[in-house]
């Protein structure tokens, strides 16, 4: 997906200049392109209507654990590179990651859409 600024995630990441080993956050959320938006707030909060006292809270909450779990898996594998080029690859395969993690998150979301706990409702 295209950025505002026009570039794809795979020039993005590799327009990142690491100079160490240290990434911080930002620089792996930038070079991934993820953000909370990736997960609309509605359908967060829809999976949680029906089995949640506070589907907003818990909807913000699996908005965050998204970028979180994005950024510690990335920073877990950018640590392992040895060098510019294997960190690179690493890079590459992140963004497949991360395409791949929102499906399957989006469809986790929508599938618990509809679910009704007798203790909530």
């Amino acid at each position: 997906m295209d950025s505002l600024d026009g570039k794809s995630g795979e020039s993005r990441a590799s327009d990142l200049q690491y100079e160490s080993a240290a990434i911080t956050d930002e620089q792996i959320i930038e070079g991934l392109g993820v953000s909370e938006d990736d997960i609309p707030y509605e359908v967060a909060c829809r999976a949680h209507t029906g089995t949640s006292m506070s589907p907003e809270v818990r909807a913000e909450s699996e908005r965050s654990s998204y970028v979180s779990d994005l950024v510690t898996n990335a920073r877990s594998f950018l640590e392992q590179a040895k060098d510019r080029e294997e960190r690179d690859l690493i890079w590459e395969q992140l963004l497949r990651y991360k395409d791949a993690h929102l499906k399957r998150k989006l469809a986790y979301l929508q599938s618990r859409n509809g679910l009704v706990s007798t203790m909530i409702v």
